[in-house]
């Protein structure tokens, strides 16, 4: 039986997209019935603001806990409040289109974070390819564990937009390490009306095409590029709420931006400080290699900083993929600590993954 499996992998890893498809469907499938198992068991969080209540029936409601129920209205009954604006506009598209297919929004909104999965997990062993100059000669899952068990990775399956985004971000980074920079412009557009952090992912794709001296014309026609999609929902917000930067603007609704510095240190936890130092050493370890990859790890700490607050700031940092990267380049030949810190990171996602299933968290 175990020599079969094994077959059945080494097969499955000659070909990258196979090989993202399975592993979606068992990361999938083990993290529902984890969280289902620990609903039985644990009493739900009894406030009804952080469940999805309009599919009471259906059996994944639980994976669409505090902004799911927000992102699906949305894809439901478009933007009739402008605090919703923050909730950027293509998962919700998509969620709509495919809802008037599939009946359930629930379900629509679960299949396109699912389907985002395989592509994102596609494009990141994609750039592992290049960053490493593997030639394909690599295990795969090796790779591939500090990404699908990072910590609040619960929330690519969730009816959330990391998976969406991911796969965007992803695709954008391959396109300009490969130097295919109207590519890389197209899914950065897309990308930046999925998350605001996409701003970020935007600065960094433009500092890997400044290395790689890229000419003034092509760095300037991928930032046209990379506007269109938020240029355009602007336009629509002036149009209907007259006021283009409504989507920053409503972020004072959930406390950011509002200039309070004590909501920062209230927010602060033990995963705050954690990830910081993981940001800061993932800088000095790219620092030499890739100052684009540090400076870009860098920049997730002004989110904090600029909203106030640590809210999400989990959720966020999950972007931060230089992080996975560095993670096991650097812990390839150091067998015990890899172990070490992969019972870390298994015992920290579990953690993530049961207290999202059950309402306790949303970011």
């Amino acid at each position: 039986m175990k020599t079969r499996l094994l077959k059945i992998y080494k097969i499955l890893e000659k070909n990258t997209f196979l090989f993202s498809i399975s592993i979606t469907v068992l990361i999938v499938l083990f993290s529902i019935g984890l969280s289902m198992e620990f609903n039985k068991l644990v009493p739900l969080n009894p406030d009804p603001l952080a469940h999805y209540l309009l599919e009471p029936q259906n059996p994944l409601k639980f994976l669409a806990n505090w902004d799911g129920p927000l992102y699906l209205k949305i894809a439901k009954t478009g933007y009739g409040d402008i605090s919703l604006t923050k909730f950027l506009p293509l998962y919700p598209i998509l969620i709509h289109y495919l809802n008037l297919i599939i009946p359930s929004a629930l379900i629509s909104a679960l299949l396109i974070s699912w389907v985002c999965l395989v592509f994102s997990i596609y494009f990141y062993l994609k750039i592992i390819d290049i960053l490493f100059s593997s030639k394909g000669n690599f295990n795969k899952l090796n790779y591939l564990i500090f990404y699908i068990f990072f910590p609040s990775a619960i929330f690519f399956i969730a009816t959330y937009s990391e998976s969406l985004f991911a796969f965007l971000a992803l695709g954008a980074t391959y396109f300009a390490l490969n130097k295919r920079y109207l590519l890389a412009g197209l899914f950065s557009s897309l990308f930046l009306v999925t998350n605001t952090y996409g701003f970020l992912t935007v600065f960094f794709i433009f500092l890997i095409l400044v290395e790689q001296r890229q000419k003034l014309a092509k760095i300037a026609s991928f930032l046209v590029l990379s506007s269109l999609g938020i240029v355009s929902y602007s336009i629509y917000l002036w149009n209907k709420f007259n006021s283009p930067l409504a989507f920053i603007l409503s972020q004072k609704n959930n406390g950011w931006l509002n200039g309070n510095y004590h909501e920062l240190i209230n927010s602060f936890n033990i995963f705050s400080l954690v990830f910081i130092f993981l940001l800061i050493l993932g800088a000095f370890y790219w620092f030499k290699k890739r100052k684009s990859f540090a400076l870009y790890l860098l920049s997730f700490l002004l989110i904090p900083i600029i909203g106030n607050q640590f809210g999400g700031f989990n959720r966020y940092v999950l972007m931060a993929f230089p992080l996975q990267f560095m993670a096991y380049d650097y812990l390839k030949d150091k067998p015990i600590l890899k172990k070490g810190c992969l019972i870390i990171l298994i015992v920290t996602w579990t953690y993530f993954t049961l207290q999202y299933g059950g309402g306790y968290i949303g970011g």
